[in-house]
């Protein structure tokens, strides 16, 4: 039987590979298991097309490093009269505009201990990889 690994086999081989294999070990081992599923030309296709985008999608780490340190964020909030921030600036509002910007950081990788609610200029440290992080600038002005 024709089949089409769907991640990658010490034995088998690499997620993509069509491969001829017993039926019995198809149908009662591979499938079941989700390491594989029977060999089509739609489904070569609709395999290798994931893998791809996976690929396309890794950025190399110390890259974004580089990127996140040269970059500086402006951020204009609506503040009363002593200067505080009305909606401070979160964790999530400055991954999005990393975003916009084409650097992909979750949340959760922005250190940030509190909103920022006053205008200024503050560093904040951002998680790229287990052991790497790096450092973004973040201006904050009051929106007349």
């Amino acid at each position: 039987m024709k089949i089409i690994l769907l991640q990658n086999d010490n034995k088998l081989g690499r997620k993509g590979d069509v491969k001829d294999v017993s039926d019995g070990f198809a149908r009662n081992f591979l499938i079941p298991q989700h390491i594989a599923v029977v060999y089509s030309e739609r489904m070569e296709k609709t395999v290798l097309s994931s893998t791809a985008k996976k690929q396309k999608a890794k950025i190399n780490p110390k890259s974004l490093m580089g990127k996140l340190k040269s970059l500086t964020l402006v951020f204009e909030e609506k503040a009363d009269e002593n200067g505080t921030f009305f909606a401070g600036i979160t964790a999530d509002k400055i991954a999005k505009e990393l975003l916009s910007r084409g650097i992909d950081v979750k949340s959760k990788q922005v250190n940030l201990d509190h909103p920022i609610k006053t205008a200024g200029e503050v560093k904040v440290n951002v998680t790229v990889d287990n052991e790497l992080k790096s450092e973004i600038k973040i201006i904050t002005k009051v929106k007349a």
